[in-house]
């Protein structure tokens, strides 16, 4: 079963893809997948390819009003982020 925030995620997803008609950027957004189980060997592997935790789950790399970009870190109902999502978040703002 999927959880709520994999859920509202896909929501987030679907509205941008039936936006993108009007807003073409829209098309660019995609999910970053670092979270989720993984087994030790899995998750070795990953890091060492660069996946780094914290990082917000999606992007949309689209330069707006002054902004390089977007990244959107999902949460539902009262889930706080990591310390490690704050610190990728703080480094973001800079």
């Amino acid at each position: 079963m999927k959880s709520r925030e994999a859920q509202e995620q896909e929501i987030v997803i679907q509205w941008c893809n039936l936006q993108s008609c009007k807003c073409k950027e829209l098309e660019l957004i995609y999910h970053i997948p670092n979270g989720g189980k993984r087994n030790a060997r899995e998750a070795a592997s990953l890091k060492r390819q660069g996946v780094k935790s914290g990082v917000p789950d999606l992007h949309l790399p689209v330069p707006k009003n002054g902004y390089n970009s977007l990244y959107i870190e999902m949460k539902v109902n009262k889930n706080k982020c990591s310390e490690n999502q704050n610190k990728w978040i703080s480094k973001l703002l800079e």
